[in-house]
């Protein structure tokens, strides 16, 4: 697996509800930050989110999004052109999610992962809050990004995503995968 050349970015966001933690502006607010400090532009304001919420759209420009639809529900309008679009066209390098679990909260933890692995394994990289998660990085630790997330999800109830929530209690970076050196986790590095 391969990185795209830096060209052009994607955004997408997703609200469950009015009460959602980050708001479809802070959503913008940090994209738009994300997509500077990175140096690959998309195209849309956020007038366009307003636009696209008064006319019931999933897509303006190089901006998607879902609003007020379940993380569970895979088959969003929105999520479904995000991921049908950044993978056949190639001029997109990088998307931007302000969170993993804004791309989904399914009941399958490996739906998720291999929505993730699909969209990355194209030379996608997906840019989140906390990470960036490159093909290079994901080839390269695919195992331990699996099982990492696996533990995660089977331990913790958390779908893979919440690597915030791990890193308040006391894990350790480790390729693409977040290891616990807590006593409560089931499993230590080797070495």
């Amino acid at each position: 697996m391969k990185s795209r050349p830096k060209n052009r970015g994607l955004v997408y966001e997703r609200r469950s509800d009015d009460g959602q933690e980050a708001s479809m502006k802070q959503q913008f607010d940090w994209a738009k930050a994300a997509s500077e400090i990175v140096g690959v532009p998309f195209r849309g304001t956020f007038a366009d989110i307003e636009e696209m919420q008064q006319k019931r759209l999933h897509n303006l420009r190089d901006i998607y999004i879902d609003d007020a639809i379940s993380g569970g529900d895979l088959t969003r309008p929105g999520l479904r052109k995000f991921l049908d679009d950044a993978i056949r066209d190639k001029t997109v390098s990088h998307v931007y999610v302000f969170k993993r679990d804004r791309l989904g909260r399914p009941q399958n933890l490996l739906e998720m992962m291999q929505i993730e692995r699909e969209l990355i394994s194209h030379g996608v990289t997906l840019v989140t809050h906390d990470k960036i998660y490159t093909p290079e990085d994901v080839k390269q630790n695919e195992m331990i990004y699996l099982f990492g997330s696996m533990v995660e999800y089977q331990e913790h109830g958390r779908v893979p995503g919440a690597w915030s929530s791990t890193r308040s209690m006391g894990g350790f970076r480790l390729g693409s995968a977040i290891v616990s050196s807590s006593s409560s986790w089931p499993w230590r590095p080797a070495g």
